[in-house]
């Protein structure tokens, strides 16, 4: 945010002379503002006591929007204290991708911007992640953690009669969960509780496919990733080759809760991950595009 502010010559050249004032010697946030104030000639008393003193983080969500003629007005909110640096709001064209990004500055709880507009825009703020705030509801990638945790959770085991499968299920559920959740069908479609799917690769596939849900992401051994449901329920997916590699995976698997996603080969994990943030756009038209 403060490169963002300053701009990238004077936050370098701030950083090089803090850095060779104070080589060697013990400083502290006052020095190292007034580095950033002696490179950029700006009072940042109110910044650094915002960020540095303060407590929390901005929320900023986009309140409304109202097209106009040429233009659309959109209303920014921000629970008090407003923070004071520009927030980036994005402009996207919705047919070539063309960007544009205007900085407002929100210094009060509630506040409308016109800005011009010809034909229409999708709107995002702060889709980079410039600015230190909290996520908004949806915008945060699922982590397995979220379906296992979560106390709506229910467990539906694709054992496809492998007696042997199911019952290596189950002692996975055993291990990752302190107790086990109440069981659905295979016909019943994901909603807004978290739910917990343990199948063999090519029967998980199938369910997903039958609930109109995206393909698995990765293939493997043992392959869990967490996804979001249409309605909004977590889900922490679990797809085997066989009982064998499920129970090879037993161990490991409840160790990477954190992760968005994790391939388990012989008993470890060869690769894991997280997925990107789903960046919210809101599609705007101005009223002479119409």
């Amino acid at each position: 945010m403060l490169r963002d502010t300053l701009g990238t010559a004077s936050f370098d050249r701030a950083l090089r002379t803090f850095w060779s004032t104070h080589r060697h010697r013990r400083a502290g946030w006052d020095d190292l503002r007034l580095a950033f104030e002696q490179a950029s000639g700006r009072d940042l008393r109110r910044f650094f006591a915002e960020w540095v003193e303060g407590r929390g983080l901005a929320e900023p969500r986009l309140d409304g929007v109202r097209p106009g003629t040429d233009s659309v007005t959109l209303t920014l909110a921000q629970p008090a204290p407003p923070y004071p640096p520009g927030l980036p709001l994005h402009l996207r064209d919705p047919d070539s991708g063309a960007l544009r990004i205007e900085t407002l500055t929100v210094d009060r709880p509630q506040q409308s911007f016109t800005l011009p507009l010809k034909g229409c825009a999708e709107l995002a703020v702060d889709p980079d992640f410039r600015t230190a705030r909290r996520l908004r509801p949806g915008e945060a990638p699922p982590i397995l953690r979220e379906a296992t945790l979560d106390s709506t959770l229910a467990l539906t085991v694709l054992d496809g009669g492998d007696a042997r499968f199911g019952a290596a299920a189950d002692a996975l559920v055993g291990d990752w969960l302190d107790a086990p959740p109440p069981r659905l069908g295979a016909d019943a479609a994901p909603g807004r509780s978290a739910r917990m799917v343990i199948g063999r690769s090519a029967d998980l596939d199938r369910w997903l496919a039958q609930h109109g849900l995206p393909a698995r992401p990765r293939d493997g051994d043992v392959v869990a990733w967490a996804q979001r449901s249409a309605a909004g329920g977590t889900l922490a997916l679990v797809a085997a080759r066989d009982a064998d590699a499920l129970t090879a995976a037993r161990r490991a698997l409840p160790h990477y809760g954190q992760q968005g996603w994790v391939v388990i080969k012989d008993g470890r994990a060869s690769a894991r991950g997280q997925w990107p943030a789903q960046t919210q756009w809101t599609r705007v038209c101005a009223l002479s595009a119409r």
